[in-house]
């Protein structure tokens, strides 16, 4: 598990920031017709979606694998017009943003999406964590913690820490976020869930810590 953080990669991704915001075209590749955002796709490449993540594969001269169709910071302004997207799919992206970006984020997010139409969030679930932690099994898959983690501690040392997380999220949280910038009907869903079938793109190996949260602009 890697907590640290060290300069000279605080550096590289700021720099390779500036360089893709100043020097890319960071508006989205759209279809005709029906358009569909995965937001933080990372490796989950989608066809049929607008995949949209961080700017890597600056090494134009090596085949890049993560395919996009939209390369961007989510720290800032979405280059792309009003009333866009059919939908939204984020899937353990904004837990990997402070919460002041997030909350500009998501406001970004209402502003790109068609009226009525769906964002679906899902982020690590600080509620079961913590009953993990206080070792209340009744709503968790706890053999798959357990495989994970040997002790509570570590597990919350885990989300809150790891992996570059740098805000948690339980559902009356992310709903007040939601609320705050417009969203409405607000729901917390289940695995393979949905309102929106475009919107069922759910990872089954990341169920186990996962919350689902659909809201409608």
């Amino acid at each position: 598990m890697q907590y640290k953080v060290n300069l000279k990669d605080m550096f590289l991704f700021e720099f390779k920031s500036f360089l893709g915001r100043k020097f890319m075209n960071n508006s989205p590749r759209l279809n005709d017709g029906i358009n569909y955002l995965n937001l933080g796709a990372g490796e989950n490449y989608i066809d049929g979606y607008i995949n949209a993540d961080f700017f890597y594969g600056f090494k134009f001269w090596k085949k890049n694998s993560l395919k996009r169709e939209w390369k961007l910071d989510l720290r800032y302004p979405l280059k792309c017009s009003d009333n866009t997207f059919d939908g939204v799919f984020t899937e353990h992206t904004i837990e990997h943003l402070y919460p002041d970006d997030a909350k500009r984020l998501l406001k970004e997010i209402y502003r790109i999406l068609k009226p009525s139409s769906i964002i679906r969030i899902t982020v690590p679930d600080l509620e079961k964590y913590v009953d993990f932690y206080n070792k209340e099994y009744n709503d968790i898959d706890v053999r798959e913690f357990q495989k994970r983690y040997k002790t509570g501690c570590c597990g919350i040392r885990n989300m809150t820490q790891n992996y570059f997380h740098f805000s948690v999220w339980d559902f009356e949280e992310i709903k007040k976020y939601l609320e705050d910038v417009g969203f409405r009907d607000i729901k917390k869903m289940k695995y393979g869930t949905t309102q929106d079938e475009k919107l069922n793109l759910d990872l089954k190996d990341r169920a186990w810590e996962t919350l689902y949260v659909e809201a409608r602009k």
